[in-house]
């Protein structure tokens, strides 16, 4: 468990090692740099248990307006366990899928997706929901997601063994693969960290800060 995850109340999380794996936690901490300092309305897709808001929250002097979407309706009532533990007010929930999301394009001026792109079964999906993400994102906002390294290969052995159990699917990407992406929506990468080991073909996951280009 990370230094910063330690400082959160997670008594009330139910599957500990999903939600306060060493990864997600690195993940979650690291993603804490990317937050504006400004008073901005933000949107996180595939929300879980609200872990990340807490994050954001806890000690943070500038306003934040928090919406989460998660399809799951556990998880969202998990949400507001977490939330009421660490006495976190103000973020609103809803029950949503990511792949087509409610809200007017634009309204968001940092939209973040954790844990999810590796979750989704196939790289249609992947694309589907980068789209959703560029549409929420307000014309001088920014995406901030991650994705699982496939050059690494123990993370490609890690998904191949996960996937041969049956059940919901996990997969990897190449970096150029997410980029090319980007590019056909309109958005360029602005900010890439390595999580795990630094070097390009052995790091775990990369931290992608995306934006509109000029």
């Amino acid at each position: 468990m990370s230094q910063l995850t330690r400082h959160v109340d997670t008594s009330v999380v139910k599957h500990k090692r999903g939600f306060l794996s060493p990864m997600l936690s690195k993940i979650r901490d690291q993603v804490l740099d990317f937050v504006r300092e400004d008073e901005v309305k933000i949107l996180d897709i595939g929300c879980g248990n609200g872990l990340l808001f807490v994050q954001m929250l806890l000690g943070r002097k500038s306003k934040l307006s928090c919406l989460g979407i998660d399809l799951s309706f556990e998880n969202l009532q998990e949400a507001e366990q977490v939330f009421k533990s660490n006495a976190i007010n103000g973020c609103q929930l809803i029950q949503g899928d990511g792949l087509g999301l409610p809200f007017q394009p634009g309204q968001f001026d940092q939209v973040f997706c954790l844990n999810t792109i590796y979750n989704l079964p196939s790289i249609s999906k992947a694309e589907r929901l980068i789209d959703q993400m560029t549409q929420m994102c307000a014309p001088n906002g920014s995406i901030v997601f991650d994705m699982r390294n496939a050059h690494n290969p123990l993370v490609r052995l890690k998904c191949w063994l996960h996937n041969r159990k049956g059940g919901f699917q996990t997969n990897a990407y190449k970096y150029w693969e997410i980029a090319e992406m980007l590019d056909s929506k309109g958005f360029m990468v602005v900010r890439k960290l390595p999580i795990g080991p630094p070097t390009p073909w052995l790091a775990y996951a990369y931290l992608i800060e995306a934006k509109r280009k000029t």
